[in-house]
């Protein structure tokens, strides 16, 4: 005899239902109601990182929608991180805004929702009320990273969890009970990180196809710092909530895009993969996916190097030619090549022409705001023209002033280091020696991405 799935209520949602049962079945079955889902995330040339999602939904009616206030319905749309969120922005498909709950109205939703989720027949006698005030402790536990204080809250939330499960939790011994149970798992505890965003939407707009928007500032951190391909990771926990997922990315001018792959996990095992790889000097890439699992968590992961015009080639070519003058004026004054006569005096206008180079290396410094992002990709390279700055300093210096034969030799010495230093930055740089010494395997690896 097949095995039955556990009996949580959720299932062909009646008019009786309630607040909680609709909003569960809203949630696990929102594929069938919401047709398509865009993540957009741009890193922007004014500094910021904004995540806009639109959602084309068609939001059931016919005693399946939850009724709010004034004309008004409660749409679940997104898990969305805890934390303050910043330009948050909301609009309907009129382009009016749309209230979204408040912290209040949202934990006392949600606790419905986990509520409804969890089968009646597997709650101990007696037991129903603590587990409203566990998942209420886990609803309202404080993002991570905050300091000792919010940890230990975090850690009290997630104890009584299964301190709870231990006691008043009763599993069926099938394997349609166990899996129930992981995904029940899986998302209780995905709200110790995370808060359901809904919405108050017009009644009018029930049971018509539309297209509603959310956005918010986010932060985004940068990884491989000093190397040429930089990777930025975001977690999207509810990848599978549409029936349709688009992922896109959007870098500042100046670097470009080498790869975008979203790696669909259950359990923290992968068991799906999408990838984009532009071509060119893109700053844009896309993904779209059917999620193999509704309750999957998605692994954004993107790759972006500076394009191959603008800072980068300037970089080359000023370090292509800072060397060249630096090794002809050493093989000049060590007599190893015979370039210019002895009688030749260094005209003074040589410092002039010589300060040009410092002058139009510099002017790539003086940059408007830019995205941390980019200023963490383009450091090396600015550094590789401040040390080229360095190099014509010292020479134009030493052309401009009359200096003993030992001045020179310590002039050229410093041009030297100068120029041994740009040089070590730019092969350590190119190459991608720091994510390398970070993974010594990668020394001897000959893959053809990490020879970029």
């Amino acid at each position: 005899m097949a095995e039955q799935k556990p009996e949580s209520g959720v299932d062909n949602p009646p008019e009786s239902y309630t607040r909680g049962q609709l909003l569960a079945w809203l949630f696990l079955d929102s594929q069938t109601w919401v047709h398509r889902r865009v993540d957009a995330l741009t890193l922007g040339e004014d500094g910021t990182t904004k995540r806009a999602i639109s959602f084309d939904l068609t939001v059931p009616g016919g005693g399946r929608e939850i009724i709010g206030s004034e004309g008004r319905v409660v749409v679940p749309l997104a898990l969305i991180e805890k934390g303050a969120l910043r330009r948050v922005s909301t609009k309907d498909p009129a382009g009016h805004p749309m209230p979204v709950l408040s912290t209040a109205q949202n934990v006392e939703l949600a606790a419905e929702m986990l509520l409804a989720l969890v089968p009646q027949p597997w709650i101990a006698q007696g037991a129903r009320g603590d587990l409203t005030s566990t998942l209420k402790g886990i609803l309202r536990a404080p993002a991570a990273g905050l300091g000792p204080e919010s940890d230990q809250k975090r850690e009290a939330a997630r104890s009584n969890w299964s301190k709870w499960k231990e006691n008043s939790l009763t599993i069926p011994p099938s394997h349609n009970a166990t899996t129930y149970a992981s995904t029940l798992e899986r998302l209780v505890l995905g709200f110790l990180d995370h808060f359901l965003l809904a919405v108050y939407l017009k009644a009018e707009f029930v049971d018509k196809r539309c297209v509603l928007k959310f956005s918010y500032d986010r932060d985004i951190s940068l990884s491989g710092a000093g190397n040429f391909v930089a990777a930025a990771q975001m977690v999207i926990p509810d990848v599978g909530f549409a029936e349709s997922q688009h992922i896109e990315v959007i870098v500042p001018s100046g670097i470009r895009i080498e790869t975008l792959e979203v790696i669909e996990t259950a359990d923290g095992q992968p068991i799906a993969r999408a990838i984009d790889l532009p071509e060119g000097d893109r700053s844009i890439a896309h993904v779209a996916f059917a999620a193999t699992d509704r309750t999957a968590e998605g692994l954004v992961s993107v790759e972006m190097t500076p394009v191959a015009a603008g800072i980068h080639q300037f970089s080359r070519l000023a370090l292509a030619i800072v060397i060249a003058a630096v090794s002809l004026g050493f093989a000049e004054r060590y007599d190893l090549l015979d370039i210019v006569g002895s009688s030749f005096v260094i005209p003074s206008q040589s410092a002039s022409i010589l300060l040009i180079g410092p002058a139009l290396f510099l002017s790539w410094m003086a940059r408007s705001p830019e995205h941390d992002a980019v200023s963490q990709l383009l450091l090396p390279l600015r550094r590789i023209l401040l040390y080229c700055t360095g190099v014509l300093l010292v020479l134009a210096i030493a052309a401009a002033v009359p200096l003993t034969r030992e001045a020179w030799d310590v002039a050229w010495l410093l041009a030297g280091g100068g120029v041994f230093a740009a040089a070590a930055s730019y092969i350590c740089y190119f190459w991608n020696l720091p994510r390398r010494l970070e993974n010594p395997v990668d020394l001897l690896s000959s893959d053809e991405g990490d020879q970029r």
